[in-house]
């Protein structure tokens, strides 16, 4: 959502995008997931920053602004990886085959989190 904020994204992309978005930290926020212990984000984070859709810039998964717009969920990855129920938006959209990059591939699996929060 911070890329999206910043940048020209309703006449990039579409609404559905930002909305989705906007759906899915209403839904993990509202909802009360709990947050993941500071060893298990920090290792979410590594393997986000060297994840080719990484957006080293604004620290989220993709960008608006990038020449694949498309690719990542464009969440802010310093907090999306303290939830405890958080996904990859890789392994998500690619079913878990996203080797070398998504955290269910460099990851334990019990601390991977459920497939429920998207994003």
């Amino acid at each position: 959502m911070v890329a999206a904020v910043n940048s020209n994204v309703l006449t990039k992309v579409g609404r559905r995008r930002v909305i989705g978005a906007v759906r899915l930290w209403g839904d993990i926020i509202l909802r009360g997931h709990g947050v993941c212990d500071r060893s298990l984000s920090n290792a979410r984070m590594e393997v986000c920053r060297a994840c080719p859709v990484f957006c080293k810039d604004s620290e989220t998964c993709g960008s608006p602004e990038s020449e694949t717009p498309n690719a990542g969920c464009w969440c802010y990855m310093p907090v999306k990886i303290r939830f405890r129920d958080a996904t990859c938006w890789l392994d998500d959209t690619l079913q878990g085959n996203a080797a070398p990059y998504g955290w269910l591939a460099n990851l334990p699996k019990a601390s991977t989190g459920p497939k429920q929060a998207r994003g």
